[in-house]
């Protein structure tokens, strides 16, 4: 299988601070961040005696905003020169720690049974194939407790090659299969690709009757 996007080392491959640098000086970043930070509490309905999940955490500026008001926040990434400035970036907070994902196959197994309220994945599964997602998915199965929620997106099409399309119908298949429900799925799109197709889910860790 090829690797995913997500995954390709030579593709994230930054030299600590100075790529950090290059990204927090970007136009617009922290307003994305912001802008990224109020859709996703509004969508999953943060409140604070949750306990989140962040797949994808980059530099870790969404978890420290949630980690504000929440009860405790879980970051994840496969970069380790990400996760080491996100750590100096939210040294201050007590509720906030970071987990590199080493095993694809499991990539949660830093967590336990039933540990967390909800989840989110902004704008990472978008370069990630198909086996790649649902992997993810069994893990939050495990992971997420009865009724928690995750949220994130997916590619149907795009014309750049660092995004993955993959099949609407058989990730669908696999939720079903898992026993997630769909509560909402809507459109979506990114600024960085105007020919990007794609899809934005919010599902729910309850069995169907």
């Amino acid at each position: 299988m090829y690797k995913d996007i997500y995954y390709d080392d030579i593709f994230f491959n930054p030299t600590g601070l100075k790529h950090a640098q290059k990204l927090i000086t970007s136009e617009n970043y922290y307003k994305r961040i912001i802008e990224k930070s109020y859709h996703i509490y509004k969508k999953l309905e943060i409140i604070e005696t949750d306990t989140l999940l962040d797949i994808g955490s980059g530099l870790g500026d969404v978890g420290k905003n949630f980690s504000k008001i929440s009860k405790q926040v879980y970051c994840c990434d496969i970069n380790q020169n990400f996760l080491n400035m996100a750590e100096i970036n939210c040294q201050n907070r007590n509720n906030i720690s970071f987990y590199k994902i080493i095993d694809f196959d499991t990539p949660l197994n830093f967590l336990k049974d039933s540990s967390i309220t909800k989840a989110y994945a902004s704008e990472v599964f978008v370069h990630c194939y198909i086996d790649t997602i649902i992997n993810y998915l069994k893990e939050l199965k495990r992971v997420l407790k009865p009724n928690g929620l995750f949220l994130f997106e997916y590619c149907i099409e795009s014309s750049r090659s660092i995004f993955i399309p993959i099949d609407k119908n058989k990730l669908e298949d696999a939720i079903n299969k898992l026993n997630f429900n769909i509560i909402k799925s809507e459109p979506f799109t990114t600024h960085t690709d105007k020919n990007f197709n794609g899809i934005k889910l919010l599902l729910s860790n309850e069995k169907k009757i």
